[in-house]
């Protein structure tokens, strides 16, 4: 299972992101009690975020990110690319789950995870 995306945001409180990030190891930690097995989510609000963003996170492990909101303007998408890039640098992912637009700027072992919407969008066309 994929933990949640309690996603962070540069324009909220601290306190806030510091609770998302929170909220998505306690309810993996929940989950991997339980015996599910859990990838987690990697999230991350601009330069000040990466001081904990990673912590708690695996290195050398399977990770998630999106890029769901991240790609239509140039600052937000610099912003991506600048976690995406300290997530890479942190945590040496062994491959990345991608949801969203995959940026040709990225690197890794990233495999693609189409959206559920798109595949059901797919399945109507054959019918």
């Amino acid at each position: 299972m994929i933990a949640p995306d309690f996603s962070l945001y540069s324009d909220v409180p601290f306190a806030l992101n510091i609770y998302s990030h929170y909220r998505k190891h306690w309810c993996g930690a929940y989950w991997q009690k339980a015996g599910i097995i859990v990838i987690p989510t990697i999230c991350w609000a601009g330069r000040s975020s990466f001081e904990y963003c990673f912590d708690g996170e695996p290195e050398n492990s399977i990770v998630s990110v999106s890029s769901v909101g991240t790609q239509r303007a140039n600052d937000t998408k610099a912003a991506f690319m600048l976690g995406y890039d300290a997530m890479l640098e942190r945590l040496k992912p062994e491959c990345i789950l991608f949801f969203g637009n995959v940026p040709k700027e990225c690197r890794g072992n990233i495999i693609p995870v189409e959206a559920f919407y798109k595949s059901i969008e797919r399945r109507s066309k054959k019918v």
